[in-house]
């Protein structure tokens, strides 16, 4: 519930409380609408000039707006952060699986 509330969706980034920005930036649910919300308003159906501030896209004024980072770098970081754990489970279980192999047989090197 948490990480779901201050994913940036129902509560924009600038006005999470400062003690609680940690679980903003470690929700995945803030990583996914962060990088939804660039992909989307850097789309070329967004780069009309807003005649309300000169130079910059109506979708730079939209994230703006909600306090989301113009930069597209944010994708990759949220892509990263979701394969990273993936990639890294595909080492750590195997690993985990040929510890625990030998305390079923009871061979582990653990034992007294």
């Amino acid at each position: 519930m948490v990480l779901s509330t201050l994913s940036g969706y129902s509560i924009i980034r600038t006005s999470v409380p400062p003690w609680w920005i940690w679980a903003y930036y470690l929700s995945p649910y803030s990583w996914s609408v962060r990088a939804l919300a660039i992909n989307e308003m850097n789309s070329p159906s967004w780069t009309a000039e807003d005649p309300n501030n000169p130079g910059q896209t109506i979708g730079q004024t939209s994230l703006l707006t909600f306090s989301f980072f113009l930069d597209n770098a944010w994708i990759w970081w949220a892509r990263s952060a979701y394969f990273e754990p993936n990639f890294s489970n595909i080492i750590r279980e195997p690993m985990t699986l040929e510890l625990l192999s030998g305390v079923q047989s009871g061979t582990c090197w653990a034992s007294p």
